[in-house]
């Protein structure tokens, strides 16, 4: 009786520290993978950035976006923004320039969150965009392309 106990103390710390090697090699080899995978860093100047596309009614497609840099930055929103039509297959049909004036980006901020209306979009017709998304800060600066989901115009 004693031998058959001492027996299964034997085999429960082996099943036992088999179950720790396991767990420990496993959660090396996790930590190890995600030591491997960067957390979401835009670049040097851009933090995040997003885009996308909202139609309205008349022909009208919002392109609304959010650019936020690493801290204050002397510019920072869309460097430009490319609208892109469906019919016939994909292709440009407006190429709008980001300047302060024209509100797409702004100075001295962190965060700019601003939108521009396309509206010659034809009913019926899917509408894309790609907006070059833009920090800059003491002469240098970074830019990042964001393309968003097609809407189709109303």
């Amino acid at each position: 009786m004693r031998e058959r106990k001492f027996k299964l103390k034997r085999r429960c710390r082996f099943v036992c520290a088999f179950l720790a090697v396991i767990i420990l090699v496993g959660s090396t080899a996790f930590a190890d993978n995600t030591a491997q995978i960067e957390p979401f860093r835009a670049s040097e100047y851009l933090s995040y950035y997003q885009a996308s596309c909202t139609p309205y009614s008349s022909g009208i497609i919002n392109v609304s976006f959010t650019v936020t840099g690493k801290g204050i930055m002397d510019k920072v929103g869309a460097a430009s923004i490319t609208i892109e039509s469906d019919a016939g297959g994909w292709h440009p049909v407006a190429y709008i320039s980001g300047t302060i004036s024209n509100g797409l980006l702004t100075a001295n901020a962190g965060t700019y969150i601003g939108s521009y209306d396309y509206i010659y979009a034809t009913p019926g017709v899917n509408y894309r965009a790609t907006v070059a998304c833009y920090a800059e800060k003491d002469g240098g600066s970074d830019s990042k392309d964001y393309n968003t989901s097609s809407v189709t115009a109303i």
